[in-house]
């Protein structure tokens, strides 16, 4: 949904940061942009065909190789089985809850600051 409010998430990413970086998408996430651009109408369906476009050439595809029901657990598995060699971008909480409580770097995005935050896991009472 960031994209589709004209957030551009690998800039603002890249800020945060203070670098450049190499971007990937899951197949699990491509499918499920398809799967909601074609089947969905109103501002779900134009977010998920906006996004289809925004990673257009910017993002390299990554295949998980992991048969799971959801993109979030396919990642959440596949991050964790690794988690020094991955940082994932996510906006929802639980998804960011449960990555940083497997050890994983997440960056996140802060609403009320406009910005994203994060990297580093901490600990998780």
């Amino acid at each position: 949904m960031l994209v589709y409010e004209g957030i551009d998430v690998i800039e603002l990413i890249e800020e945060a940061m203070e670098r450049k970086c190499e971007y990937y998408v899951p197949d699990k996430v491509v499918e499920e942009l398809k799967h909601l651009a074609n089947t969905s109408r109103g501002r779900r369906g134009a977010a998920a065909r906006l996004a289809l476009k925004y990673i257009q050439g910017r993002v390299s595809p990554l295949n998980l190789g992991i048969d799971a029901p959801t993109a979030d657990e396919a990642i959440k598995e596949f991050a964790a089985s690794n988690p020094k060699e991955w940082i994932v971008a996510t906006a929802d909480h639980g998804m960011r809850r449960a990555l940083k409580k497997a050890g994983v770097r997440v960056i996140t995005w802060w609403p009320g600051k406009h910005r994203f935050v994060g990297v580093e896991p901490d600990t998780i009472a």
